[in-house]
């Protein structure tokens, strides 16, 4: 390959990596899923699974520990029977041989070291539970209506008819399970899939595969699937994403707090409007939890939240924020940073989130919330020029 295919390959395997830490840290993603990441189906709490980008109820209930916010133990399907060591679950199975998975299995709700190490130092950013995120930007124009979108996850109790493992036998037409597992499981051809029959535990699995009268090239990888089936049964979750579009109407109040029981959840849009001059105003726009008084369980939760603002469909532009800085106010250190970054202009700011923007000179764009920011850095050359 020359420099320039390196290059491409090199970056694909860049986003890709991305991608696999980004599903790992803020989902979905993080386990197999069909038909799609946006419905996906794990097999434990996705407040364990997820760091970051999660919004609690506003008013949950918790315990205090060490003068730390600790939520009340999760517990919606806990099994207090105890069980062997979970194995770690491949991510796919084909032709009985178990493929490689893209990210390896490990049972969060029950791990004993989740806490310590970098998982401690990761979940500290959801140590006082936020309950809500937003961001402020400044327009210039008719800013008595604003439109924009919202996205987010709620997760709920998996259901039998949900509990599914992908796998691919030799022949997919004509197989079928063996008749020690019929009563549990079935083969969906069409899915190329597993899919479960009958609440099951790990003692049945047991008695089960202890019989050793599945054949021998199946016995190991529909062992793993049965695995994968109590987990689920366990402490299975599936995903349920919302996407919506809302409308903030200034004309009556500066304060908008009437967006309610978006798609039927407990989130809201709330809004504020201040003016700074004729035609310009700030306005923050906050996504919130308000679910009260329970504890802060998943399915309590919102999960994955993202605000967008864009000028197709508004009368504004956007505007910097700071457009003229007040250079006797700054020390060596302010003046250094605003000479170094003064062909950079900010659209936007976070709250409890990042931001991003993509507007153009004429201020025509969008803003909008970002939970895992990327910047690429480019590349420097200390190769000096020949004198000429």
């Amino acid at each position: 390959m020359n420099n320039n295919e390196i290059r491409e390959s090199l970056i694909v395997s860049r986003e890709e990596y991305i991608n696999l830490i980004k599903a790992e840290l803020l989902g979905p993603g993080s386990e197999f899923h069909i038909p799609d990441a946006e419905h996906e189906l794990i097999s434990s709490t996705p407040l364990s699974r997820y760091s970051v980008g999660i919004l609690y109820p506003q008013g949950n209930m918790v315990n205090q520990d060490s003068d730390e916010t600790v939520p009340i133990n999760e517990g919606e399907n806990a099994n207090d029977e105890t069980t062997e060591a979970d194995p770690v679950i491949p991510q796919a199975f084909s032709g009985g041989v178990a493929e490689s998975s893209r990210t390896s299995y490990r049972n969060y709700e029950f791990d004993e070291t989740a806490n310590e190490n970098l998982d401690e130092e990761i979940g500290l950013s959801s140590q006082y539970m936020p309950s809500s995120m937003g961001l402020t930007f400044i327009v210039n124009g008719d800013s008595s209506t604003v439109h924009g979108s919202v996205s987010f996850a709620t997760y709920r109790n998996a259901k039998i008819p949900d509990c599914i493992v992908p796998y691919e036998p030799n022949d997919p037409e004509n197989y079928s399970v063996p008749p020690e597992l019929a009563h549990i499981m079935s083969f969906d051809k069409e899915v190329k899939a597993l899919r479960l029959l009958s609440a099951l535990d790990m003692k049945e699995i047991k008695t089960i595969f202890e019989r050793d009268t599945i054949p021998e090239n199946e016995h190991y990888i529909l062992k793993q699937a049965a695995y994968r089936f109590v987990d689920f049964c366990r402490n299975g979750y599936v995903r349920v994403p919302h996407d919506e579009d809302f409308v903030l109407d200034f004309s009556q109040s500066d304060y908008i707090d009437s967006n309610r029981e978006i798609d039927g959840t407990t989130a809201k849009i709330t809004a504020l409007r201040t003016k700074i001059s004729d035609g310009v105003w700030s306005v923050t726009v906050m996504l919130v939890n308000y679910k009260d008084e329970v504890p802060a369980k998943a399915i309590h939760c919102i999960f994955q939240p993202a605000l967008n603002v864009s000028t197709i469909g508004n009368d504004f532009r956007f505007i910097e924020t700071n457009p003229n800085p007040n250079f006797s106010e700054m020390d060596d250190e302010d003046r250094s940073l605003e000479l170094l970054y003064r062909k950079k202009k900010i659209y936007a700011t976070g709250l409890g989130v990042s931001v991003d923007w993509e507007v153009d000179s004429a201020g025509s764009g969008s803003v909008w919330s970002d939970f895992f920011p990327q910047a690429e850095v480019p590349p420097m050359s200390f190769d000096l020029q020949e004198n000429k």
